[in-house]
């Protein structure tokens, strides 16, 4: 069976900016803050070595896309 949509919800940088933001506004604790550095470091390594485009790891660009796979792939090759 080919995977002919890319959904990823948690390989977003809305849900890393959410994250982010709750941790600065509720001051949450050190555990939230690690979970936030290795999602941050998880996100950066993934954008490099994973042929998606630039903008492919906003979830609203993969909406805009209709989730469509070879499309977000098409647009990393260019």
């Amino acid at each position: 069976m080919k995977v002919k949509r890319l959904y990823l919800v948690l390989h977003s940088y809305e849900i890393l900016i959410a994250l982010w933001s709750a941790i600065f506004i509720f001051s949450l604790s050190n555990f939230w803050k690690a979970i936030a550095v290795g999602l941050t470091q998880h996100m950066i390594l993934d954008q490099i070595t994973n042929p998606i485009s630039r903008l492919g790891y906003f979830f609203t660009y993969r909406i805009a896309r209709g989730f469509d796979k070879e499309l977000i792939l098409k647009e990393a090759r260019k």
